[in-house]
């Protein structure tokens, strides 16, 4: 149950940092520092005993995500593409491959965050504010697929 909640904080934490980096120009580190370090502290507590790889594979993910959420492909696309940027973020656990993750959860993980973050943003008819809530949330909830 202390576990649950425990994750359960962490999704909600990176719900918020995520809501709060896109409330304004100035506060984008909220999100693009606060949903990492959530998604981190959430794979630790998946993964169980750090080691070498462990810590290097976190830091690495960490950096990675950190890149992923600085974007939105605008540049590429001409529009905020958040199909592109699930992708990015799922791509950014890479490194946990030294963690033991297969490749193929990997994909699992990434395709679902775009598809999640694609159809939140540019299907559903919903308030801005809510659907950065929920972009924050998916990123740790899936990160369940890696759960031991």
């Amino acid at each position: 149950m202390v576990n649950a909640l425990f994750f359960l904080s962490l999704c909600i934490g990176s719900a918020i940092a995520y809501r709060i980096g896109g409330s304004k120009k100035g506060l984008t580190k909220w999100r693009d520092l606060g949903c990492p370090l959530m998604a981190i502290l959430a794979l630790w507590h998946l993964q169980g005993a750090l080691n070498a790889h462990s810590l290097l594979s976190y830091f690495l993910t960490f950096g990675l995500m950190f890149a992923a959420l600085t974007t939105y492909y605008d540049t590429i696309f001409s529009f905020d593409n958040m199909f592109a940027h699930g992708f990015g973020i799922g791509l950014s656990t890479i490194p946990l491959i030294w963690c033991g993750v297969p490749w193929y959860l990997i994909t699992i993980y990434t395709v679902l965050l775009s598809v999640s973050m694609g159809i939140t943003r540019h299907v559903l008819k919903i308030d801005n504010k809510l659907q950065e809530l929920i972009k924050g949330f998916l990123i740790i909830i899936l990160l369940l697929i890696y759960r031991r």
